[in-house]
């Protein structure tokens, strides 16, 4: 019956709140019923205090997935590796695996099945991504320049042999570059050239 209820609502992703809202309990009642519910099976724990229903998890499409990983950290957007993908500017494809840019703090979430890595960088540094969809996500170029930019600090590596290189459009990479520091223009440029 509780799940029934659950089932109903539209939200992506359950807080504790959302539970309690949901099914007119207390708070502290809808902490034990979501401890329960993912002991039973019946929702899967994505973090503290975010919930989903199971069933629901294991038919998400890859975009909804990329819309948790927007909800898991807020702000993040969706990019390097991932984006690029997406942008059909590499070969690599990463099934369970959702890699996103954000100014908090960098972490790593595994649930599910799915390892959800989020690379901090400098707020100065946040631009560059568009909403699809209800889904935050790089540009070709910016996701490229993340790369650029984390590898440039021995933070990320890029397999530059699966890079769709005739479909990178290299001015507008550069142009998006010079918002960065020279260290990471500078990688870029010795990359490209080689």
């Amino acid at each position: 019956m509780k799940l029934q209820r659950l089932r109903a609502v539209s939200t992506l992703v359950l807080t504790v709140n959302d539970v309690a809202r949901v099914l007119a309990i207390r708070p502290a009642s809808a902490v034990v019923f979501c401890h329960r519910a993912v002991k039973t099976g019946e929702l899967l724990r994505l973090q503290r205090n975010r919930y989903m229903l199971r069933e629901r998890w294991e038919h998400l499409s890859r975009e909804e997935r990329w819309r948790v990983a927007n909800l898991l950290q807020v702000p993040s957007y969706i990019s390097l590796t991932t984006a690029l993908a997406h942008h059909e500017l590499t070969t690599q494809v990463q099934p369970a695996y959702v890699e996103s840019i954000a100014v908090h703090r960098s972490q790593v979430i595994e649930s599910g099945g799915t390892v959800f890595k989020y690379a901090k960088i400098a707020p100065a540094l946040y631009f560059g991504f568009v909403r699809r969809d209800g889904v935050f996500i790089a540009t070709p170029e910016k996701a490229l320049a993340d790369c650029a930019y984390l590898s440039a600090l021995h933070r990320y590596h890029l397999d530059w042999s699966s890079l769709e290189t005739s479909r990178v459009n290299v001015a507008a990479v550069r142009r998006v570059l010079r918002r960065y520091p020279r260290r990471t223009q500078q990688w870029w440029a010795q990359q490209w050239t080689t």
